[in-house]
C-alpha cells in the first residue's frame, strides 16, 4: 500500500461496501454474505477473516493494515477498477464537494457585503 493511502480512504471504502450490500456489518452472517457477494461479482476470492479486520470485528493487536490486493478486491466490488481509481474518483469528489462549499460561503459572504454597501449608499444619500 502506497504512503498516501490513509484511514479514511480506506473507511470511505468501507461504507461504499456497506452500501453495496445494504447493511451494516454487524455479525458473522453479514461477513459470510458479502464474502460470497464479492466473489460472484469480482471472479476474486477473500476470506472471511479478512473482511473481519478490515471492519475491526476481530482484534489483531497492532493496527490492521489491509493489502493492497485486498482494496483492489473491494474497490472492484464497488465499481472500480482498482484501488487508486477508487481514491482518484473519491479526491475527485472531496475536491468538487469542498469547491462547492466554498463558492457558497463566497456567495453569502459577497451577499453581505452587497447589503453593507446599499445600506451604507442609503446613509450618504440622506446626507
Amino acid at each position: 500500500m502506497n504512503k498516501r493511502t490513509t484511514d479514511k480512504d480506506i473507511a470511505h471504502l468501507l461504507l461504499e461496501v456497506e452500501k453495496r450490500m445494504g447493511y451494516s456489518f454487524k455479525t458473522p452472517k453479514h461477513f459470510a454474505l458479502c464474502r460470497e457477494d464479492i466473489i460472484t461479482t469480482t471472479k476474486s476470492h477473500i476470506s472471511i477473516s479478512t473482511l473481519k479486520r478490515m471492519w475491526g470485528y476481530v482484534s489483531v493487536g497492532d493496527k490492521y493494515v489491509p493489502n493492497l490486493f485486498t482494496l483492489n478486491i473491494l474497490a472492484k466490488f464497488v465499481g472500480y477498477y482498482d484501488y487508486n481509481d477508487f481514491k482518484r474518483s473519491y479526491i475527485k469528489i472531496n475536491q468538487n464537494d469542498e469547491a462547492k462549499s466554498l463558492m457558497q460561503s463566497i456567495s453569502s459572504h459577497v451577499e453581505i457585503l452587497q447589503k453593507e454597501i446599499a445600506h451604507l449608499n442609503n446613509l450618504l444619500n440622506k446626507e
